[in-house]
């Protein structure tokens, strides 16, 4: 098979053995014609024929100017790598030689090298080529320098300079060029309604054909994309556009257009077809397009969309170069990580951000490559270099969590976070706010971090958005305003942030502004969890549970706790737990109950474990009794702050379960739990018998009162004992009389003996012996030794019960067995 050299050297042998000039070979060329790869490359022939025979320079700089219009890329995307090293090779010896006598010539071979092939591709050139170009009076690269200049595209700015350049132009094509690029001067850098007017008069003022209209159309539906401006309109100017250059930058624009927009009524498949075209006609970005949609589940053709990345990435497009590292690094049925990580490199050296950040998460991870966080560091760094403020706050998380030093360097973090804000990076102010509020760097700040939370919020942040609302809930560093935290909520959910979603519920079912609206909680609840907010599908399982805003419902209330299980959510896995403990809805098994508890303790959820504290404590289905374990279950649950854990504790030591003697550490645990607002008897007990603390009979009587008023039956008791025999507060028979009442009625055994010890005698309330006989009588059956004695007195007194001494003897003596002293002495009996 003969090479593209020697097919190209027999053409041209042909066209020079042909004995016509080359004048008579140009009109034989048209735009349609070039479309052809062998007509291209016989006219590029041609236009080489006329440099060699001095052909009239006016004549070789038009055909050149034809055959180089776009038609050149047709001919150069599909060549391997040999054939485009000769092509590439011979247009540059042609712009060479048509540059000794046209700036086209120099104008060109700037914009070869500017589009051209990785390992070609130099945008140095682009410029100075232009520059040479416009020297030699070419009219559109004098419009075009003046323009790059003014703005500083490809070059330093220099408006003087470029101004001075637009005032130069002098031929009318370069004049109406010269409009052309004022029209952009207008529009990206003074008004955008002059750049308009400039545009339609250059429209009324060029010849139907003329291929600047072409240019200025597109520049319309430019304008029009930029502003987000009527799409029918946009695609309108476009299709003008194509109508005179049929192979323009706008058959992408075009494609994009039909493929988005359905009211256009394009078919889709048109897009895929008007980017292939654009490919050909050197718009290397529609390859982008290609690679990334035939990825997508309708057009999924995965050979095809690294067919399509592949050329991308050949000419340079970095998006395309990402993507390829996507599918080589995490696509197993197209993995190839030597590859993958060839793409990232080529990303790395275009200065590709994504590309860039993607290569610090591979050595950051250290799945595909060995573990690095240096390098990781390096790449990051360079990211922010470049603008990214995901990658400084990326670099903040590294510095946050200790990667890049033995402990975390929370000085270097904030660092990082303020850049990153500085890059308008959300992330960046969110964790700034954060950091400020709670002073991790040493400083702390509540207005500043209220400031970024706001910035971040102007950001579109949703997280923003919640943190600041939880200020206003919370009054935190603001005046306390459920209004405003309304507002901040509401805001985010609509955005559709899960959590806030899941938020707005709860503010609806507790009333925060008002009455409670359960079926609007329930709503809310709804769309978070389905949004797989693992807080939300905790509440709608509760409010099934419990029937909030719906319909009690077990079934429903399970298969929601079993889906935020299968996510290891341990609330979720909890409430299983406690399902199956308790036979709610399921089957009781406590098997399974200790099994999903045992899920939930292990992922540090306190009030789990607490309950497997109380599963080895008390001794539930597979956990034999085991004090041990207990304790260290309850130890967790305290260590997490589970005020329950923590009176566990505390009862522990106190009854000294395990014989420790060590009564004293008691103290500290009830205390705890008292700053929790948990009471029970024992932080009165302490203080009562001085256990772990001087002893303080008032303290006794405040934290007995305090865990009674919380509904503890045991300081109810204790509160009337306190009342009955004034300790810690003055003696006062009715108020014992009242407390020990509570207590009996929520059978305390003593407070019952207390009770009837009091209706009999009268003491703080009338007396009336047959009700006290029942109170004493229950507490008597219960084995208290005091009410058994009492028992006796009753029937050796006949009061409330007909005398009876054998009865009065029979209660003696369960009394005496029961270690009661003066029931000894009556009986006779010694103590045991």
């Amino acid at each position: 098979m003969k090479t593209l050299r020697e097919k190209f050297g027999e053409l041209s042998a042909r066209i020079k053995a042909s004995g016509q000039p080359a004048r008579v070979w140009f009109p034989q060329y048209t735009p349609a014609s070039l479309l052809n790869a062998e007509n291209w490359w016989e006219a590029l022939a041609v236009c080489e024929y006329a440099l060699d025979t001095k052909e009239d320079e006016k004549l070789t700089e038009d055909f050149f100017e034809l055959i180089f219009s776009a038609f050149d890329c047709n001919v150069e995307v599909d060549l391997d790598a040999e054939e485009y090293e000769f092509w590439w090779e011979k247009v540059m010896q042609v712009c060479d030689r048509v540059a000794v006598f046209s700036g086209a010539g120099w104008a060109q071979k700037g914009a070869q090298y500017s589009e051209a092939r990785y390992g070609k591709r130099d945008m140095s050139y682009l410029f100075p080529y232009y520059e040479k170009a416009a020297d030699m009076g070419w009219a559109e690269a004098e419009a075009t320098v003046a323009y790059w200049r003014y703005m500083g595209f490809y070059c330093e700015q220099d408006k003087e300079e470029g101004e001075r350049r637009f005032a130069a132009l002098t031929s009318p094509e370069a004049i109406l060029w010269g409009k052309h690029y004022r029209a952009f001067v207008e529009e990206f850098t003074g008004d955008k309604a002059k750049a308009l007017q400039i545009r339609n008069e250059l429209l009324a003022e060029l010849p139907a054909g003329e291929r600047l209209r072409a240019h200025v159309y597109a520049a319309l539906g430019d304008a029009l994309d930029r502003a987000e401006g009527s799409v029918a309109e946009e695609a309108a100017y476009y299709e003008k556009s194509l109508e005179i250059v049929s192979n323009l930058y706008t058959l992408k624009n075009l494609a994009t257009l039909y493929f988005r927009y359905p009211e256009l009524n394009k078919p889709k498949e048109l897009g895929f077809e008007l980017w292939e075209k654009a490919w050909h006609a050197g718009v290397w970005s529609a390859a982008n397009f290609l690679g990334y949609n035939y990825q997508e589940e309708e057009w999924l053709d995965m050979p095809k969309a690294i067919e399509w990345l592949e050329k991308g990435m050949l000419y340079c497009e970095s998006y395309s170069a990402y993507e390829l590292a996507l599918i080589y690094l995490y696509n197993d049925e197209y993995k190839d990580v030597e590859r993958g990580l060839m793409c990232l490199n080529r990303c790395v050296e275009d200065d590709y951000i994504q590309g860039i950040e993607g290569l610090a998460n591979v050595y950051f991870n250290g799945e595909l490559v060995e573990e690095d966080m240096n390098r990781a560091k390096e790449l990051l760094e360079k990211a922010i270099e470049l603008g990214s403020g995901n990658a400084a706050y990326r670099l903040g998380w590294m510095y946050e969590r200790g990667f890049l030093s033995e402990e975390p360097d929370y000085v270097k973090a904030l660092e990082c976070y303020e850049k990153a804000a500085s890059l308008n990076n959300a992330d960046g102010y969110c964790q700034m706010a954060i950091y400020l509020a709670n002073g991790y760097s040493g400083v702390k700040d509540a207005e500043k971090s209220r400031e970024c939370y706001e910035k971040a919020a102007e950001m579109g942040s949703c997280f923003a958005l919640v943190e600041l609302a939880f200020l206003y809930e919370n009054g935190d560093g603001v005046e306390k305003n459920y209004e405003k935290s309304f507002e901040l909520i509401s805001k985010a959910a609509a955005q559709g942030y899960p959590y806030a979603m899941f938020r707005l519920g709860l503010y609806m079912e507790r009333g925060v502004l008002g009455e409670a609206q359960p079926e609007e909680a329930f709503a809310w609840y709804t769309k978070a969890a389905e949004a797989d907010d693992n807080d939300a599908i905790f509440a709608l399982g509760r409010c099934y549970r419990e029937g909030i805003g719906t319909a009690e419902d077990w079934d429903k209330a399970l298969e929601w706790f079993g889906k935020g299980a299968e996510k290891e959510e341990p609330h979720c896995l909890t409430e299983l737990g406690l399902a199956y403990e308790n036979g709610n809805g399921v089957e009781k098994n406590l098997q399974k109950a200790v099994e999903y508890m045992m899920k939930a303790a292990e992922q540090g959820y306190g009030y789990a474990q607490l309950k497997m504290g109380d599963y080895y404590f008390f001794g539930c289905g597979p956990c034999l009794e085991d004090n041990k374990k207990a304790v260290e279950w309850y130890e967790k649950a305290v260590a997490n702050g589970v005020p329950m854990a923590m009176l566990r504790m505390g009862e522990y030591y106190l009854y000294d379960y395990d014989s420790l003697n060590e009564s004293e550490k008691a103290f500290a645990y009830f205390k705890n739990a008292a700053e929790y607002k948990w009471y029970s008897e024992g932080l009165g007990i302490c203080y009562e018998m001085g256990i772990g603390v001087e002893d303080n009979e008032t303290e006794a009587f405040k934290y007995y009162t305090l865990a009674a008023d919380s509904g503890n039956t045991t300081s109810m008791y204790r509160t009337g004992l306190c009342y009955y025999n004034g300790v810690g507060v003055k003696q006062n028979y009715a108020e014992a009389y009242r407390w020990f009442t509570d207590a009996a009625g929520n059978e305390n055994i003593a407070a019952t003996y207390y009770l009837g010890k009091m209706m009999m005698y009268g003491e703080g309330c009338t007396p009336d012996p047959e009700a006290a006989v029942q109170w004493l009588l229950k507490a008597a059956e219960k084995n208290s030794d005091k009410a058994q004695f009492e028992l006796g007195n009753a029937y050796l007194m006949g009061k409330g019960v007909e005398e009876n001494d054998e009865i009065a003897m029979e209660w003696f003596e369960k009394a005496a067995e029961n270690g009661n002293e003066k029931a000894l002495k009556i009986t006779g009996r010694r103590r045991k």
